[in-house]
């Protein structure tokens, strides 16, 4: 089965495992990691510029903070798998 057909949003990395995450190639990791940023920057850019009176704390922490999560949790399975190959490679 395609990443594709379990991972149609950026929210959809939150219900994946680690496991499955680590199957995956580096190159569908990446992508997987644009489609999150695609989603992340434009939110975070709008609570950055936006009123301040629209986009309470709150907003930021439920709307950007877990796909900042995300991010990150993404981009330490693609630093794992590098350090595994790094240490196969020796």
């Amino acid at each position: 089965m395609s990443y594709k057909e379990k991972i149609q949003t950026g929210y959809d990395v939150e219900d994946v495992s680690v496991e499955y995450l680590k199957s995956l190639s580096f190159s569908d990791l990446n992508s997987i990691l644009r489609l999150v940023k695609s989603e992340r920057d434009p939110l975070a850019k709008e609570y950055r510029d936006g009123d301040s009176l629209c986009y309470p704390p709150d907003w930021y922490d439920y709307y950007v903070f877990p796909l900042d999560c995300l991010v990150n949790k993404v981009k330490d399975v693609i630093e794992e798998k590098e350090n595994e190959e790094e240490q196969s490679e020796e």
